[in-house]
């Protein structure tokens, strides 16, 4: 049984309103650079961020922070109209095409509804031997019982699933999670959504609407002491038995080991080890530190 340290980054966008391009570029990049240094500094395996906070300028600093951990960047609008997901691995750059797209999506983007992409087939291995799978967003919702449960060319399942959301119902992911986990329990669900939306009219500079959303989270197999003690402190909910963790607003960095695989070859394990074995968790600053709150 391996453990690995993952980083959720719960961060804020400013995005303009029809293209869903970031609007404030260089102060984005800014903040992203400084999660990953925060990352390396923590020694990081798996750091992810929410979907819409990737821009291609981004991709030789997602490279070379890749050596050292994997990176589930979020995702961008591709020049031929698809929400584009990239992953930077052991220094090479991996993506998919979301497949199920939101309402907002198949209305006006850059003028026209956005292309889906075709069958799912990204499983990944990252460090210590983890398979994993990454579903943007509303694919999580429609494919993750599929991906939760497909077989692998070596008998084995996926042991997480990672989903990057700019989700404006955290509780409906959350919903799906806990009943994709009652089916399988032995792997994870990383789910990263935005803390806040602005929408700025590209041609003015002015906001349009500001939202905020949250609810970034883990799903898997738990102690019940320590699931007990999260709760106390709001960082976990009752109402989800399959509940980890849940940032439920603000921005945050959330750092957490967490053992990996369980039985790579059973569906379902009512062991339930002495997880999650650390967390820590950090409030992200305009100035872009970092203050430790747990």
């Amino acid at each position: 049984m391996a453990q690995i340290k993952l980083a959720i980054c719960q961060i804020p966008l400013l995005l303009e309103k029809n293209t869903r391009k970031i609007y404030n570029l260089e102060a984005h990049v800014e903040k992203v650079e400084a999660c990953l240094n925060f990352a390396e500094n923590k020694e990081i395996d798996y750091i992810i961020f929410p979907e819409y906070s990737f821009d291609p300028v981004m991709t030789d600093v997602y490279l070379s922070k890749s050596n050292n951990m994997t990176i589930i960047g979020g995702s961008y609008i591709s020049e031929d109209n698809y929400n584009v997901t990239v992953i930077a691995k052991s220094g090479e750059i991996y993506s998919y095409n979301k497949i199920n797209l939101s309402p907002y999506e198949n209305s006006i983007i850059q003028g026209n509804k956005l292309n889906s992409g075709d069958d799912y087939n990204l499983y990944l291995q990252g460090s210590q031997d983890v398979k994993f799978g990454v579903l943007t967003c509303y694919d999580y919702y429609e494919l993750s019982r599929n991906v939760a449960e497909q077989e692998l060319p070596d008998g084995s399942l996926i042991d997480i699933i990672f989903s990057p959301t700019c989700n404006n119902n955290p509780g409906l992911f959350h919903d799906e999670a806990n009943a994709t986990h009652h089916r399988r329990d032995n792997y994870y669900s990383i789910i990263c959504n935005v803390s806040s939306l602005k929408k700025i009219d590209g041609s003015s500079g002015s906001i349009v609407s500001h939202d905020y959303y949250g609810g970034s989270s883990i799903f898997g197999l738990y102690e019940s002491v320590i699931k007990e003690q999260l709760v106390e402190l709001e960082l976990s909910d009752t109402n989800y038995i399959n509940m980890i963790l849940n940032l439920k607003e603000g921005n945050k960095i959330l750092v957490t080991s967490l053992e990996v695989p369980y039985y790579m070859h059973r569906r379902r394990s009512r062991e339930y080890t002495e997880n999650p074995s650390s967390i820590e968790l950090f409030e992200i600053n305009e100035n872009n530190t970092f203050d430790q709150q747990y």
